[in-house]
């Protein structure tokens, strides 16, 4: 049984959601919150993902950022931070992660320079 990618998707864009977790869901298990604070309960619980995309049309991205890197910094240097133009490069960067050569138990995944 080949391991899934987790990824919590961080967007106040239901739209947006829809349309990434739809595009992924036969890739990755997705997660999908509205808020900073959401994400960051989700993280400090000690849920694991092994991708994070916020998108730049919440306000907090940046911040959400600063936050991650302090509790868990593997996680935040997995974390991609995009706009609404660039879903179409972010639904192919993630469908294109090698979660079973590339991660660890915990369905987490490195991001190449080529593919951040």
């Amino acid at each position: 049984m080949s391991q899934r990618l987790r990824i919590l998707l961080v967007t106040d864009n239901e739209l947006l959601a829809y349309q990434l977790t739809s595009a992924l869901l036969d890739r990755a298990e997705v997660t999908f919150v509205l808020t900073q604070g959401e994400a960051l309960a989700r993280v400090a619980r000690g849920e694991r993902y092994g991708l994070l995309l916020c998108s730049l049309e919440l306000r907090t991205s940046l911040s959400l950022h600063a936050a991650i890197c302090r509790r868990n910094a593997k996680l935040a240097g997995n974390m991609l931070i995009f706009d609404r133009r660039q879903v179409r490069q972010v639904i192919e960067m993630a469908r294109s992660l090698d979660v079973g050569h590339r991660s660890g138990r915990d369905g987490s995944a490195r991001l190449s320079s080529s593919q951040a």
